[in-house]
């Protein structure tokens, strides 16, 4: 047999309704990958520009007329002409110049020059094959707030694996191994981190080494606020411990969307209908101050 090209659609268009593919043409270069949830990063860039773009999974196989993504970054001025990005397995983003830096994208959508290589580059590629293609391979890990702001850790079981290391970490680079354990599937952090917890399960099978997926906890300690599943889909999750709150869903820029009010324990709030992108979460507790969140909708 023989692999054959499907053209899916000429017409990209951002959430602005910016005319992103006209913006890919202008621009020679730049780079393309898709992270562990199935979502496209796209990357124009020239000498005097670049940018970046997402197109939230799944992806379409079939031709449409019309695509839309997400202006993550604005075309602005790059350090030097971008020409590779990729991810590592804990989601961090990595993008080459043409010449010879590597750069680190934070959260905050800034740079962090990582690196000064002794030639000049072409391209970058993720190497997370394996823990992508073996799907029955998979450790599924979960966090949940409790009560008493502590996080419960659980995770299914996995054939054949002789140790489960649970790591923590506030930024997802330096890891601290918490426990490790040969046949429980879920243990409590009893003293976790002020703010956003990261957390992994390093799974040991045959004398090699790898990772789930990371889940994270946000812990305010005077208001024991936590928000999962981010990025989510359909139903956001909030638990927090005031006997009443009011939660306000922002758009990207600023507009109020929706208003609830939830009391103590866990509350849902139904996402369905939002259009993938980016939100800001507020909530606002009756014991007063407030916890704001950055929300991906797929």
């Amino acid at each position: 047999s023989t692999n054959t090209w499907t053209s899916i659609t000429a017409s990209l268009v951002d959430q602005y309704g910016k005319d992103v593919d006209s913006i890919i043409r202008a621009h020679a270069s730049g780079d393309g990958a898709i992270d562990g949830n199935g979502n496209l990063w796209i990357l124009p860039s020239s000498n005097s520009m670049f940018g970046l773009f997402r197109l939230n999974g799944p992806l379409p196989t079939t031709p449409v007329a019309s695509l839309t993504v997400t202006q993550l970054v604005a075309m602005t001025a790059p350090p030097a002409k971008f020409v590779g990005i990729s991810f590592t397995i804990t989601g961090e983003i990595f993008m080459i110049t043409s010449t010879d830096k590597v750069y680190r994208l934070e959260n905050t959508l800034s740079l962090t020059l990582m690196s000064t290589m002794t030639a000049a580059m072409g391209d970058l590629t993720s190497c997370n094959f394996p823990m992508g293609v073996l799907a029955k391979e998979e450790v599924q890990l979960r966090a949940l707030l409790l009560s008493d702001a502590t996080v419960k850790l659980s995770w299914n079981s996995l054939q054949g694996a002789t140790s489960y290391t649970v790591e923590r970490s506030n930024d997802t680079r330096n890891w601290k191994a918490i426990d490790v354990s040969v046949s429980a599937l879920s243990i409590i952090d009893a003293s976790p981190l002020q703010e956003r917890n990261y957390y992994r399960i390093k799974i040991t099978k045959n004398n090699s080494s790898f990772y789930s997926s990371v889940r994270f906890v946000d812990i305010v300690t005077s208001q024991r606020v936590a928000l999962w599943p981010n990025p989510v889909r359909t139903d956001l999750f909030i638990q927090q411990s005031s006997k009443k709150a009011i939660v306000t869903i922002f758009s990207e820029a600023g507009y109020k969307l929706k208003s609830q009010n939830i009391a103590d324990g866990i509350s849902t709030i139904n996402l369905k209908s939002f259009p993938a992108g980016k939100y800001f979460v507020v909530v606002r507790p009756d014991k007063g101050g407030k916890c704001t969140y950055k929300l991906i909708k797929q």
